[in-house]
Parts: structure tokens; sequence; C-alpha cells
């Protein structure tokens, strides 16, 4: 109940914020759903598609998108990479 209280409370409730702005941290999955690789970012009105993907090439093809985000700022050091 405590739980359902503070998280259906507008008061709780926030924003994607807007996309221009400046930020320190940010999360996004990359997924495989229905043979499509897609990128989740609360940030973004919705996923992304990034093409074909499957179970088993998932991790590869993701590597090939992060490597895209890396090029954007070859020197930018602040990022971590989790696969699960």
């Amino acid at each position: 109940k405590l739980h359902d209280d503070a998280t259906s409370s507008e008061t709780n409730a926030t924003g994607r914020g807007n996309i221009d702005d400046e930020i320190v941290t940010h999360f996004i999955a990359l997924v495989c759903i229905d043979n499509k690789l897609y990128e989740l970012d609360g940030r973004k009105d919705g996923p992304i598609y990034h093409g074909e993907t499957t179970p088993e090439t998932l991790l590869k093809d993701s590597t090939a998108v992060i490597k895209k985000f890396m090029a954007r700022d070859p020197t930018e050091v602040r990022f971590t990479i989790t696969a699960l």
C-alpha cells in the first residue's frame, strides 16, 4: 500500500525533461523484441528501432549501436555498460 501511494501521487511524478538538457547520469536499455533491436530511453517519446537482431546476436548488435554512441564524443569517458 505504501509503495502504491508513493508511486501514484502526482507530487512524486517526474517528467522526461527536455531531450536537449545537459545531464550527468542517464540510463538506456537495448532490448530484443520480436527479433528487433530497440533502444528504450525514458527521455524519448518511444522506443528507437536500431535494426534486426536475435537473442543470440543481441550482444554483438548492441555493441555496434553503443560504438555509434561513443563516436559522437570520443573524449567522453563517463559511461558504464552492463550486459544482463
